[in-house]
């Protein structure tokens, strides 16, 4: 039963995940920085050891011009990995910001929307009113017409009622 399951798991995995909630994203984007900045540190430490070394020996010379380019090359590498992760977040800043815009845009859509519709079934419940309104006065009007003269009309519909 354990393979079946693991099998399934298979099928699973190749279909895509559901997407990100902003918190969890904002959780995951944290995560990933703090690793890396870990990452970032291990590596600093492992290049620093060299330098360390030659420095306590006491070592001069050629020895110091590479630790000084070594230097060098790792302050450009941390520079340009600090403009990436700037632009990174100001990329993120940027759509959230965006985010932002099209949920208010698209609620401001929505209100006018509801009111819309709220004003139309407004006119429609007010004109089927008159329209009612209408066919009752007429109603009340031919009542009074037909009540005079009823009777004949009565006999006349019991009439037509035997012949058909």
């Amino acid at each position: 039963m354990p393979s079946s399951s693991s099998s399934g798991n298979n099928h699973v995995g190749s279909a895509t995940p559901p997407p990100l909630t902003p918190e969890e994203k904002a959780a995951r984007d944290v995560r990933l920085q703090r690793e890396h900045e870990s990452y970032i540190r291990g590596i600093a430490t492992m290049r620093s050891l060299p330098r360390l070394r030659s420095t306590i020996a006491g070592a001069g010379g050629k020895t110091n011009t590479i630790t000084r380019i070594a230097e060098e090359r790792e302050e450009v590498r941390q520079q340009h990995l600090r403009a990436a992760a700037a632009a990174a977040a100001d990329l993120l800043r940027r759509r959230q910001a965006h985010q932002e815009k099209v949920k208010k845009l698209e609620s401001s859509q929505a209100k006018k929307r509801n009111r819309r519709a709220a004003k139309k079934l407004k006119k429609k419940q007010r004109l089927e009113e008159e329209l009612r309104n209408r066919l009752d006065s007429d109603d009340s009007a031919s009542s009074l017409s037909s009540s005079s003269s009823s009777k004949p009309s009565s006999s006349d519909s019991d009439s037509d009622g035997e012949k058909d």
